[in-house]
């Protein structure tokens, strides 16, 4: 019986939402390690970028055309790596504030990982909180999982 329950633990320690259970203790114990291991800044930075570049571009379609379409492209592209930096910096800024809000906090201690709904396909999860997806999450290589985008809306 015993070796039922440990199997089904080791199991849980590979899901999504006990990665989502793991980032929740991390915010309450305020530890920015951990809150980090659990949220890749950078490849939601480079998710959010590539986006605004597609919406961008398809809107760049529409308008402009020939070289002036060519050279806000090159502008963009030369202006991305800053603007990403400057997003990184902002987003770690902004959770330590968020960590540090004890009504913020508080809502956090009392929100349940059940409210979300997981859907896993493979190494990546969608999670979705009411009806609307609100993050991507990857396997990592270790077992863990952590939030690589942020859907926006």
């Amino acid at each position: 019986m015993l070796g039922i329950f440990t199997c089904a633990f080791l199991y849980v320690q590979k899901t999504p939402r006990y990665s989502l259970y793991q980032l929740k203790n991390a915010l309450v114990a305020k530890d920015t390690g951990m809150i980090f291991k659990y949220i890749d800044v950078e490849s939601i930075t480079d998710n959010l970028a590539n986006r605004f570049f597609a919406h961008i571009e398809k809107k760049s379609e529409k308008g402009r055309e020939g070289a002036s379409r060519s050279a806000g492209k090159d502008m963009f592209l030369r202006a991305l790596p800053a603007m990403k930096n400057d997003l990184k910096r902002q987003m770690k800024d902004q959770l330590k504030l968020y960590i540090e809000d004890e009504q913020w906090l508080n809502a956090v201690k009392k929100t349940s990982i059940w409210i979300f709904d997981v859907k896993t396909d493979g190494n990546m999860a969608q999670i979705i909180v009411n009806k609307k997806p609100r993050f991507i999450m990857v396997k990592t290589p270790e077992g863990y999982w952590k939030i690589t985008d942020i859907m926006i809306q």
